[in-house]
C-alpha cells in the first residue's frame, strides 16, 4: 500500500499498525497522528557476485578489494535506507550473527593497491543487475568503483521473471538483493 493510502486507512480507523521501510515514508505516515517506533529490520541488503563465471569477481582477493572500495554509508543514503553496515548476509539482531566478522574499512587507496595486488591494476568491468527502482544505488557504486579503476555496466530490469533469470542463469556478474528472515532465524 502506498504511504497515502496508509495515512487515510489510519484517519479512517481502518488499522493500527503499519510498516514502512524508510526515513522518508515514516515522515510521512507522522502526518497522520502516529506514534512511531523504530525497531531494526531483520533483513540485509546487499551485492551477490557471481562467483562461478570466471569473472573477476570469481577472485576473493578482488571482492575483498571491493568491499574496501564501497562507501556502503553513501549507498545507504542514496537508497533512503537508515541502517548499520553489515559485514555479513545474517543482521545484528538474529540468532547466528557472528559479531567477531568485521566490515573492512572504506579506503579507495587501499583498495587500489589490493585490486593491482589480485592482478587487476588497471582495472575491470562487469554486468550488475538490479531493479530499476534501486537506479539511485546503481548510479552510486558505479561512480565509487570509477574511483578504482573498476567500470559498472548497468543493467536494470523492470520485470522479475527476466531479473531472476538473468541471475539464477549466472548472466550477470553481480546483482543487489534484500535478505530478510521470516523464522527470525539465521537458517532460514
Amino acid at each position: 500500500s502506498t504511504i497515502p493510502a496508509l495515512v487515510a486507512d489510519k484517519k479512517a480507523g481502518k488499522i493500527d499498525i503499519a510498516a514502512v521501510q524508510t526515513q522518508e515514508t515514516a515522515q510521512s505516515a507522522q502526518s497522520a497522528n502516529t506514534t512511531t517506533v523504530s525497531l531494526p529490520a531483520p533483513g540485509v541488503a546487499h551485492l551477490v557476485p557471481n562467483t562461478l563465471n570466471g569473472s573477476p569477481l570469481s577472485k576473493l582477493a578482488v571482492r575483498n578489494a571491493l568491499m574496501q572500495a564501497i562507501d556502503a554509508n553513501a549507498i545507504m543514503k542514496v537508497r533512503g535506507i537508515d541502517g548499520t553496515l553489515a559485514s555479513q548476509i545474517i543482521a545484528p539482531n538474529i540468532p547466528g550473527y557472528d559479531p567477531s566478522i568485521v566490515r573492512p574499512a572504506y579506503s579507495v587507496s587501499a583498495a587500489k593497491a589490493a585490486l593491482a595486488a589480485a592482478g587487476y591494476p588497471n582495472g575491470f568491468s562487469f554486468l550488475f543487475t538490479y531493479y530499476s527502482s534501486a537506479q539511485p544505488l546503481a548510479d552510486e557504486l558505479k561512480r565509487q568503483l570509477a574511483l578504482v579503476g573498476v567500470t559498472v555496466n548497468e543493467d536494470p530490469q523492470t520485470d522479475f521473471d527476466v531479473l531472476g533469470a538473468k541471475v539464477f542463469g549466472g548472466l550477470t556478474d553481480m546483482y543487489y538483493n534484500t535478505l530478510n528472515t521470516s523464522l527470525v532465524d539465521a537458517s532460514d
